[in-house]
């Protein structure tokens, strides 16, 4: 019985124990992915005319990617995926998202101004490979970024997007997508 007693009391603190720890850190994207909750997608008309078409079902995001052969023109920002968000100047944040893909080519993930003149605070570009030729089906992608000003001006609204204009057909799923602030890292 005292056995018993003594590993109720430790199994009583154990839990209170993992209750007390810090909350997680807020994913300042949400938690959902879709239209409803502000993501939306653009494409310009010759991207629209090679069948490219973006998809927000299950928390997830599927870029149908535009048949360049059916390109006029080929555009980095031709298709996008577009989620608003305030984030702060100077600030370092750590974007998170898994891809699975059947084609290869880059991916360009902006910090921009959601408005002309489209000024860019913050971009970095991921590497997709075709998630057949991987052993886990799925690419896990982080990055981190710190937004700065341009020419002393940091204007709204902002958008956080996806560039996919330059992936030639096929298609892209992006999930797990988490956004959050990170501690700065000292210059030491």
């Amino acid at each position: 019985m005292k056995f018993l007693t003594a590993l109720l009391l430790v199994l009583f603190c154990s839990v209170s124990l993992l209750q007390a720890q810090e909350p997680a850190v807020p994913n300042l994207l949400g938690k959902e992915v879709s239209v409803k909750v502000g993501w939306h997608s653009w494409h310009s008309s010759n991207y629209t005319k090679a069948d490219a078409n973006v998809l927000f079902k299950d928390n997830t995001v599927v870029l149908i990617l535009a048949d360049y052969s059916k390109l006029e023109k080929k555009q980095l920002h031709g298709q996008q995926v577009i989620k608003l968000v305030e984030l702060e100047v100077g600030k370092t944040y750590q974007f998170s998202f898994t891809t699975e893909s059947d084609v290869e080519g880059d991916l360009s993930v902006n910090y921009i101004l959601h408005k002309p003149p489209y000024t860019t605070y913050a971009r970095k570009t991921v590497k997709l490979k075709k998630t057949d030729q991987l052993e886990a089906k799925k690419q896990k992608h982080v990055i981190k970024f710190t937004p700065k000003p341009v020419k002393d001006v940091y204007d709204t609204p902002r958008s956080l997007r996806f560039f996919s204009g330059l992936l030639d057909g096929g298609q892209v799923t992006i999930s797990d997508l988490v956004l959050i602030e990170v501690p700065q890292e000292s210059d030491e």
